[in-house]
């Protein structure tokens, strides 16, 4: 065997050795690479004050994620666990009552190999709960001669026991109660002396027995006449207001003398009022908000009343109003809407849609600005980039400052100010169209003024 061939064989034996060493060292990296993460007896327990712990196991070192929420499809809670063990415990929070939650568990390896849990559930029945509720606000919604309803809110669900009695809150001598668990309560107490002073004690109690309350006092009216013990509709609308009626709805408003629950029906035909609404807030002030009606259409409605004092009912007579025609012309600045519920607004020959509620709110702008379009003449605009922050006005929008009466109109992202009030109108503005904001959360620089 010549030198050569000797050479490349050691050589070649060296490369052999050095794979074959370098396969040994990496071996058990690559099986640790490639084992499987388990998850195991998984244990949600220590249900207390919102808050409950969990564990579960592993069988190798991994941190955890920890998703849960009301639904199966909206795990929106996330805690993390960030210590590398095979053994682990976390807690959740903002847990509430009488409530089932979905949750599931990520485990990470120091690689970031991932393992996620099936989806599981635990509920929140036997929560022990030690913190007393909190009675946010409440109210005498209406006294009558002899009956009296008041409301309060809890932060979370609470029963009560009512204590009275007349002149003194050292003589609260008689009791009711508030028998059902909510947040909401509104309490008809009835039976009481006319021409009286009371006081009313509230004590709102959760399921654990923990407890808070708050003192009402009030006067009973004197005993009206017959006229006047009657259930009472009044200041209908729309009928002289016409900036209650839109193309597509329309705001019915009223007020009734006792605190009350409202059903407003209406049609196309006085004699055929098919369809209704209800209100079932316990008011004397009501709105109704119809919003299935169809352009440039007469349609009818009346109005009936229940009043929880006295199971009384009204009905109002046949009213009517016309909803308005869709507008086709829109300039630059015009707020629309179609069918749908996107707000757009108008640039040149374009159309920027308000991505959400906060945004809208935010620049300033307000809902009796919207117009109403038809389909066809809205999608004759091009749809450029969304407006999805409050940065600055979009080009047209009208603003004055809360410390001037100057009204400017947005152009080129300058305010350009009107001349005067007739050179505003001449343009074809309205007044309602004028938003009002704050200097320094917008500056704008001056541009040419408008003659």
């Amino acid at each position: 065997m010549s030198i050569r061939e000797n050479t490349q064989r050691n050589t070649s034996k060296k490369i052999f050795f050095l794979v074959f060493l370098v396969f040994f060292i990496l071996c058990p990296v690559y099986k640790i690479l490639a084992r499987e993460i388990i998850i195991s007896e998984v244990n949600v327990f220590n249900f207390v004050d919102g808050r409950a712990s969990v564990e579960w196991n592993t069988n190798i070192d991994t941190k955890g994620e920890i998703y849960y929420g009301k639904s199966r499809e909206e795990l929106s809670y996330f805690m993390g666990y960030s210590l590398y063990d095979i053994s682990h415990e976390s807690s959740l929070s903002g847990l509430e009552e009488d409530e089932t939650y979905y949750f599931k568990i990520i485990a990470i390896d120091i690689f970031g190999n991932r393992s996620e849990s099936f989806i599981q559930t635990f509920d929140t029945d036997d929560m022990v709960n030690t913190i007393p509720p909190e009675i946010i606000k409440s109210s005498v919604i209406q006294v009558t001669w002899d009956a009296v309803m008041i409301s309060w809110t809890t932060n979370k669900k609470t029963k009560a026991e009512i204590q009275y009695g007349k002149n003194s809150e050292d003589n609260l001598t008689k009791k009711t109660s508030y028998g059902s668990y909510d947040t909401d309560h509104v309490k008809v107490i009835s039976g009481l002396t006319p021409n009286t002073r009371y006081f009313m004690k509230v004590i709102a109690k959760d399921k654990s027995g923990n407890s808070s309350n708050i003192m009402l006092i009030f006067n009973t009216n004197s005993v009206p006449n017959a006229e006047n013990r009657e259930l009472k509709i009044t200041n209908i609308e729309p009928i002289n207001d016409t900036s209650l009626i839109s193309g597509r709805y329309v705001r019915v408003k009223f007020k009734t003398n006792w605190a009350s629950k409202a059903q407003v029906y209406y049609g196309t035909k006085s004699t055929s009022l098919k369809k209704s609404l209800k209100d079932e807030r316990l008011s004397l002030d009501h709105e109704v908000i119809i919003d299935d009606l169809e352009p440039n259409t007469q349609y009818y409605f009346e109005v009936k009343a229940y009043d929880t004092f006295y199971n009384k009912s009204k009905t109002s007579g046949v009213l009517g109003f016309r909803t308005k025609k869709l507008e086709t012309n829109f300039k630059t600045g015009d707020i629309v809407k179609g069918s749908s519920s996107l707000v757009y607004i108008i640039q040149g020959n374009n159309k920027a849609w308000i991505e959400n509620e906060n945004i809208f709110n935010g620049l300033g702008y307000k809902w009796n600005m919207i117009k109403e379009a038809d389909d066809i003449t809205l999608a004759r605009y091009n749809d450029i980039k969304n407006i999805s922050n409050t940065k600055r006005h979009p080009d047209g929008s009208l603003i004055k400052y809360d410390d001037s009466s100057t009204v400017y109109l947005i152009e080129n992202k300058k305010k350009r100010p009107f001349y005067t009030g007739e050179v505003f109108e001449s343009a074809g503005y309205n007044w309602n169209d004028v938003i009002t904001i704050n200097k320094k959360k917008w500056s704008y620089s001056t541009g040419d003024t408008i003659y």
